[in-house]
């Protein structure tokens, strides 16, 4: 989660992709170093997670879309037709779409001051549905909350392969769930979208944020609506 956060930033910001040598390449090989140490080799989760984390990189230079990647399996030794399991697929997705739309309810700020929004589900929700800040931030919340409903249901109709499969699998379920739960600790602590300790403890003791935005630099809120529009495919949205 470090490695992809560090590497988003570095792309948000300069726009120029990490290479052999640079910062962003030497802290992509500790990362790596650092997983084989307590994997056992050949295990399956290796070659996973080279596709996952090819796929969460390519999505975030070439399309600019975040992606998940899920390293939760390590030091694990799940075989493909579990993790690929239609049952085990639903909850990884589950999991990811929350990630994703949790951070982007962190983010928005960040990203509004950065003229990124255009890609936060925010931005689109208001869009799509011609709804203010706060009715976006209320509908994304309500159906962060049904997708979580949703993954403990889920949770609860695996299919079993057996005693020590099913051992494992069960540490990999509490896995995903953890995954989910420090992605929203980790965007409080790391200091990414908060960095004043004062506004921070009136957070995590209240749980609202104060969304300020300034218009003094880039794209007024219309014109990324416009934009949102032409992307999602509408043709046409009342500007509130």
């Amino acid at each position: 989660m470090n490695f992809l956060y560090v590497y988003e930033e570095y792309t948000d910001i300069t726009g120029v992709h990490g290479s052999k040598g640079d910062v962003i390449g030497q802290l992509a090989q500790e990362v790596w170093k650092r997983l084989l140490s307590f994997t056992a080799p050949g295990s399956p989760c290796i070659h996973r997670f080279i596709d996952d984390i090819y796929s969460s990189m390519k999505a975030l230079v070439v399309n600019n879309e975040d992606s998940v990647v899920q390293s939760n399996e390590f030091p694990l030794n799940l075989p493909d037709e579990v993790i690929f399991h239609p049952a085990v697929v639903s909850l990884n997705d589950i999991a990811n779409d929350i990630i994703g739309l949790v951070n982007d309810m962190h983010s928005y700020r960040v990203e509004h001051a950065r003229d990124l929004r255009v890609h936060n589900a925010i931005t689109v929700i208001m869009a799509e549905r011609n709804m203010d800040i706060q009715d976006a931030f209320n509908w994304l919340g309500n159906y962060i909350n049904q997708l979580a409903s949703q993954f403990c249901t889920e949770m609860k109709l695996l299919p079993t392969w057996g005693e020590s499969i099913d051992g494992q699998l069960s540490i990999y379920i509490d896995q995903i769930g953890q995954w989910v739960r420090g992605n929203d600790d980790w965007s409080r602590e790391s200091r990414r979208y908060y960095p004043h300790s004062d506004e921070l403890n009136d957070i995590n003791r209240s749980s609202f944020v104060a969304v300020v935005l300034s218009y003094e630099r880039g794209l007024a809120d219309e014109e990324v609506k416009r934009m949102v529009m032409k992307q999602i495919g509408l043709q046409s949205c009342d500007i509130t």
